[in-house]
């Protein structure tokens, strides 16, 4: 036996976890799945009542008319020496490269209806319209005519020997064409053993082949007196369907049920184990299923219905399971869960302290009597988020933090509202995780430490988890993972790893010193030098995790998430092994690519275009798929979409290589195509030796009459061509002109030289944006051609101030105006750069309201320093723009601001106070962003303002 199936044998002995479903709103054409089946390639083949569609892990691509399949129903399929074949109502057909091609039915044949199709190195055999056939020179033959009418199903055994089942009953067709009828029971299926052996289903149950005989093996738990399938195996383990769900036979004859009716609601038609070891089902009215590979345990109430995890006690024997969304639970071994009445939805956590059980939920702190709560008065109706016990002493995080002395809750003030997390550090101080950021408390004196917020050396963040490290900590925050060292700024923490940006709900250390970390899309572990994802393709219920996790004693790691608890082995988490599977498609212009035999492509400017699949059905998500062209880019590159496409490539050879990586940094081997792109016709050595021949004979026959001639003619074609040259030169000057002035030089020669431009981060930028007070007052007032001709003069006048100190204008918006420094070429002056561009606007514009008469205007200016990502958006009408936090921030410091002054944040003030004066202003309101501290810059130190 293969380890590959030894270890999917072992590791199907319990109960599927929650599958993913693929239904119509995936791009399922219709939810009843009839066949499944795996091809070399790693596509997954779904046959359903509309048709045959092929899956890759992410998307549906439906087979039909176009590639010469019809849109029937699909009964069966089988995949044979790299070939798919499909038993449908309109007949048998089978891939051939990208097209289906029908196999003839005999004439004598009434009808095409197939239901069953059995490929083999002993031939094609098939059902068609309840008879046998087998396929004879791209047609079916009737065999034999003994078994006319009433057959459902094929298979073929490895010495030849044709086994048929249906309403007659069971047959036996011997390599010597001798017909034994073995059974006259119905049959439902007949399914050939790797072993040399058969196994058939019928309404009384399941039998397997013994010589010429049929013993029976019981009545199968999943088919209610009928299998809808079966499944083998290479080394004989047996996979049943039916209206129950699936259940494995290993070659002990030991039956496991792996997936039953709540988790399938119409019952299992047809299922497989995948080359990921996944187990993938079709459902007979929801569409596809594809369970992971077991590994992951769920906790469960009684009634199994969905619910959000919150905190986890044992108390007294007994199991309290907070939820999210449906309230307080007591789970008692033998005995239904029993939801606590008088709560509300919420219920963060649970604790026992005092010899009383409390409940920490989103109305309050309330204590737990029997089936029923109580509210607790003293601490009010604002939510509780923690309960936490410090040396024997209790307490609950609010609005404030509240301690249990004796049996009434005291509120202790600290100035920070919701307490989400502790820790304890090494003295018996406790970390405590708050909304604004992070506390150092006192739990003796009962005085505040240390405060760390956005102030300090902590981003804006809420603190959910505080886990201490080495000589820090690693907090988890809704903006990431951040680990902050004493003195030095927090910084973010295993992104180069492969953790992802966005909320970190959690971190935790299990007992062999791996951090783990709960985030928005799962659980991440740390495994060497990478970050490996687990999410709901392995197995959780629900990617999504909450602010709670656990390591219980046994070592197992209880994580909370979206739709219940998981129960992660550190030891045991299921791990994909397989590498995705590579397939490639090429077009030059509108010609397909065979890459069966050399590719040779003229050279007349036709794109390359090259689409490509990196199939892996058990985690189509964590593909990581990169590819390069040699001989025109020697860098790799991390593709975001299935294609490649390189415009008018030079003459030349070039190599399309391409590999592909799974969520568990499995890779698969580096394929490449090779293809030849000739030069034109007049740049080939044939030609050139040609051309020359003729000049000779020319110069040697003509020379004395046509001489003239030629000289004449060749000035014209030189002038000709010096003419067009130079207008060519002239209008793609002006185009590159015009392309400088709308997009920034990197950005311009990036398009240029690749037809493309990627997304780029800036760390550190700082951005500009100005308005006019009384603007629209001022619009009712002036003719539209006066206003007009007004801001274009402003405008006028900032761009060349912008422009001298080296900022990026982007964009105007009615009479807003934005620039921003530090992009696209970062520089370490661009704080700088952008106040003395802000100061000498203000500056120009108040000496142009002085030296004109007409309508003065009032500036406001706003500038924050942050980091940006830059881009062009769009493919029509380019425009170059960022995005970020940094940009809402500072047009909250514009709109902030007064007329006349530069307002700025105080990121941007702590990286130009050195070199200029300013007025702080303290903390003011900002929509959506709650108190920002704000300057006004007034000048260069050292220097009088012109």
């Amino acid at each position: 036996m293969s380890v590959f199936w030894v270890l999917v044998l072992l590791e199907w002995t319990a109960e599927a976890g929650s599958p993913t479903w693929y239904g119509r709103k995936e791009g399922l054409p219709q939810g009843q799945v009839t066949a499944l089946e795996e091809d070399p390639d790693g596509f997954l083949w779904v046959g359903t009542y509309a048709g045959l569609v092929r899956f890759d892990g992410q998307q549906f691509e439906k087979w039909g008319p176009e590639r010469g399949l019809s849109t029937g129903r699909v009964l069966d399929l089988a995949s044979y020496e790299g070939k798919v074949y499909a038993a449908t109502r309109q007949g048998l057909y089978f891939r051939d490269g990208e097209r289906f091609r029908r196999i003839e039915p005999h004439p004598s044949a009434a009808s095409s209806y197939a239901v069953s199709v059995a490929p083999s190195e002993h031939g094609l055999y098939a059902i068609q319209n309840g008879r046998l056939w087998r396929e004879e020179a791209g047609q079916m033959q009737p065999v034999p005519a003994a078994l006319d009418g009433g057959l459902t199903d094929v298979a073929v055994t490895r010495d030849g020997t044709v086994w048929v089942g249906g309403n007659p009953g069971v047959w036996r067709i011997a390599p010597d064409s001798k017909v034994t009828q073995l059974s006259a029971e119905p049959s439902t299926d007949v399914e050939a053993d790797p072993l040399g052996g058969v196994w058939v289903g019928t309404r009384r149950g399941l039998f397997h082949s013994q010589g010429d005989h049929l013993v029976s093996r019981g009545t199968s738990v999943v088919a209610r007196g009928a299998l809808t399938s079966m499944w083998t195996s290479p080394e004989g383990v047996l996979w049943m369907s039916g209206a129950e769900g699936v259940a494995s036979l290993d070659v002990a004859r030991v039956e496991r049920v792996v997936a039953q009716t709540d988790q399938l609601p119409h019952g299992a038609w047809a299922a497989l184990v995948g080359r990921e070891g996944n187990l993938i089902v079709g459902d007979d009215g929801n569409g596809l299923a594809i369970f992971p590979k077991p590994g992951i345990e769920s906790y469960e109430l009684s009634d199994r219905r969905p619910y959000a995890a919150g905190g986890f006690r044992q108390i007294g024997g007994a199991d309290w399971i907070a939820t999210l969304n449906r309230g307080l639970w007591r789970n008692e071994p033998g005995q239904p869960s029993v939801q606590i009445e008088g709560l509300p939805s919420i219920v963060w956590t649970v604790a026992e302290a005092g010899g009383r059980i409390w409940a920490a939920t989103s109305d309050g702190l309330f204590e737990v009597k029997g089936d029923r709560a109580e509210v607790v008065p003293e601490v009010g109706s604002q939510g509780v988020l923690s309960l936490f016990e410090v040396d024997g002493r209790w307490f609950a995080g609010s609005d404030d933090l509240f301690a249990l002395d004796g049996d009434r809750w005291r509120r202790i003030d600290l100035g920070q509202p919701w307490i989400f997390s502790h820790a304890r550090a090494e003295n018996g101080d406790l970390w405590l995780g708050v909304r604004d950021g992070l506390l150092r408390w006192d739990p003796r004196s009962e005085k505040v430490l240390l405060t760390l917020d956005s102030r300090d050396d902590l981003p804006d963040c809420s603190v959910y988890a505080v886990l201490p490290d080495e000589d820090g900590l690693l907090l988890a925050t809704d903006v990431g993972l951040l680990r902050w060292i004493s003195g030095s700024k927090a910084e973010f923490w295993g992104e180069r790893a492969g953790l992802r940006g966005g909320s970190v709900n959690w971190v935790a250390r299990a007992p062999d010193g791996r951090l783990w970390v709960g985030a928005d899309e799962g659980v991440y572990v740390q495994e060497s030098d990478r970050w490996r994802l687990i999410d709901e393709h392995d197995g959780l219920p629900d990617g999504e995790t909450n602010v709670r996790a656990y390591f219980w004693r046994d070592g197992r790691l209880w994580a909370g998430t979206a739709g219940g608890w998981a129960i992660i082995d550190p030891l045991q988490i299921p791990k994909n092994l397989e590498p995705p599977r590579l397939s490639l498609e090429a077009w030059a212009g509108d010609q397909r690519l065979d890459w069966t035999r050399p590719v040779v492509l003229p050279h007349d400017g036709s794109p390359v275009r090259f689409r490509f699949h990196a199939v892996s059905i058990a985690d189509s998500k964590g593909v990581v798929v990169r590819y390069r062209l040699v001989g025109h880019e020697s860098a790799w590159v991390t593709a975001t979409t299935r294609e490649a496409r390189y415009p008018k490539l030079p003459p030349g050879e070039y190599t399309f290589e391409l590999i592909a990586g799974n969520d568990d940094d499995v890779w698969s081997e580096q394929r490449g195509w090779t293809f030849v792109v000739e030069p034109n016709w007049w740049e080939r050595t044939w030609f050139r030796g040609l051309l020359g021949l003729v000049g000779l004979l020319a110069l040697g026959g003509l020379h004395r009459v046509r001489t003239e001639w030629l000289v004449r003619q060749k000035r014209e074609l030189e002038q000709v061509v010096a003419d067009r040259t130079q207008a060519l030169t002239q209008e793609r000057e002006r185009s590159d002109r015009l392309l400088q002035n709308i997009l920034p030089a990197p950005i311009v020669e990036s398009l240029k030289n690749t037809g493309r431009t990627e997304s780029q981060t800036f760390a550190d930028a700082t951005i500009l944006f100005t308005d006019f007070e009384g603007f629209t007052r001022t619009c009712a007032e002036l003719p539209a051609e006066q206003l007009v001709h007004e801001l274009n003069e402003i405008f006028a006048g900032f761009d060349a101030i912008a422009r001298k100190h080296r900022l990026e204008k982007l964009k105007t918006i009615g009479d807003a105006y934005m620039a921003v420094a530090g992009v696209p070429v970062p520089n370490d002056t661009h704080p700088c750069d952008a106040v003395e561009a802000a100061l000498e606007m203000q500056d120009w514009l108040e000496s142009r309201n002085k030296r004109t008469a007409r309508t003065p205007f009032g500036l406001r200016i706003g500038l924050h320093t942050g980091s940006v990502v830059a881009g062009v958006v769009g493919t029509w009408k380019f425009a170059y723009d960022i995005w970020g936090d940094a940009v809402n921030i500072a047009a909250r410091m514009e709109s902030a601001g007064e007329p006349g002054e530069v307002n700025v944040s105080a990121a941007t003030w702590e990286r130009v106070k050195d070199r200029f004066d300013g007025t702080p202003r303290g903390k003011r309101a900002v929509k959506g962003r709650g108190e920002l501290e704000m300057f006004f810059v007034t000048r260069k130190q050292n220097s009088n303002r012109t």
